[in-house]
């Protein structure tokens, strides 16, 4: 199979295919062509056919790039940037493998950007700082010999500030409440509005403002955290949202239970966007919330907290238990255990020692009584002859 292209300029920015049954078998260039005048391509290809070729297309390609030459620009900027005034963004310009060495040009609503130039000389970098709301006009120039290319964006700066909610914090069970959500003047006109009840969507994306929305009122939903979100279609941003503060029982725990001696905090955070301002207070003195000390029996008592935002201030009471110090708890009674085993066990001993020396003195005694009682033998004589002079006395006596 061939094909070929009998006048084509130039040679070097041409390309020819072969396809089989629409797969490419072949794909060439001419990038060692480097004469500008018109010549014959042609590309040949050796193809080894079989029964599953039958009637199989074969076609020819031929791709001439006519892009212009010269230095390529590129930059990493999207068609659209959005800022905020005062915010900063870096911007990089970069052209191709050019000679001689580019010189760039920045410049942001005509007013000419410091650039930093790449190592390599081929990219150049500027930082993005506008202050004036509204579109600009964002333009890198980079000129290489005698030419010239432009890369554009457009800048919008614009105030993105967090919604305005405003809803009651408390509302009866049953009760048709409605709330207001909006955004300062002077805002930009494409951010979108929209309501969440936690993970629930009330309402979807909206211009602003909302008014009058129906504020769930169930018993199932007291408790839940609702929150305004605003967002700028295509900018890629995180929404922002506002929501009132709220203190609950997972946040701020209303009974809490310290033991003495150890290292205990007051285990309270506040709910809400803009974040809270949370303040705690024990008989009107401040106490600071989610700080370890050591429990001691004063810290038993009752606090009370409030958590503050644009939106409203929610307040709650939190009861502090003291418990015993566990150690001591254990201790004491095994102390006193302990001490009473040692006392009975001296006691045993003694009285067992003191009732083994009266059955032996009991005992000695009885021998005593037993053992017959001699008289004293008369002087001169033996004890030996004391009986047979007693027996011969009482047998004189008549």
């Amino acid at each position: 199979m061939s094909c070929s292209v009998p006048a084509a300029a130039p040679l070097r920015r041409l390309r020819l295919r072969l396809r089989l049954a629409g797969a490419v078998v072949l794909s060439a260039s001419f990038t060692d062509r480097e004469q500008d005048e018109p010549g014959l391509a042609r590309v040949t290809h050796r193809l080894r056919l079989s029964r599953d070729h039958h009637g199989a297309a074969v076609t020819c390609e031929a791709e001439l790039d006519l892009a212009p030459e010269g230095p390529t620009l590129r930059t990493v900027l999207p068609r659209h940037v959005f800022l905020e005034p005062g915010q900063s963004l870096p911007v990089t310009c970069r052209v191709g493998d050019v000679f001689p060495a580019p010189r760039f040009r920045l410049a942001l609503a005509n007013q000419s950007l410091a650039v930093s130039l790449s190592a390599d000389g081929r990219a150049a970098r500027a930082e993005l700082r506008p202050e004036g709301a509204g579109q600009q006009a964002l333009v890198c120039d980079v000129s290489v010999g005698p030419r010239e290319r432009r890369s554009e964006a457009t800048v919008h700066v614009f105030w993105f500030p967090s919604p305005q909610l405003e809803v009651p914090i408390t509302i009866g069970a049953g009760t048709e409440v409605g709330g207001n959500c909006s955004l300062p003047p002077g805002h930009f006109p494409q951010l979108r509005l929209r309501l969440r009840s936690g993970g629930r969507i009330l309402t979807g994306w909206a211009p602003a403002p909302l008014l009058r929305f129906p504020v769930p009122a169930r018993e199932e939903d007291d408790g839940m955290e609702l929150s305004c979100e605003a967002e700028l279609p295509g900018s890629g941003w995180e929404p922002r949202s506002s929501a009132p503060p709220r203190l609950d029982d997972v946040s701020c725990p209303p009974q809490q239970n310290w033991t003495e001696g150890q290292d205990e905090s007051l285990r309270c955070w506040a709910r809400g966007r803009p974040r809270p301002l949370l303040r705690c207070s024990r008989k009107g003195e401040p106490f600071p919330a989610q700080v370890r000390m050591r429990a001691t029996r004063g810290h038993a008592g009752t606090y009370s907290c409030s958590a503050t935002n644009r939106l409203g201030t929610a307040v709650r009471d939190v009861r502090v238990h003291q418990d015993p110090d566990l150690v001591l708890l254990v201790l004491v009674p095994v102390l006193v255990v302990t001490a009473l085993l040692t006392a009975g066990l001296a006691y045993g001993a003694y009285y067992r020692k003191k009732k083994i020396g009266e059955y032996r003195l009991r005992q000695r005694q009885q021998r005593l009584r037993m053992e017959p009682v001699s008289a004293p033998a008369p002087p001169g004589c033996s004890q030996e002859a004391a009986p047979e002079l007693n027996g011969s006395a009482r047998e004189a006596r008549p």
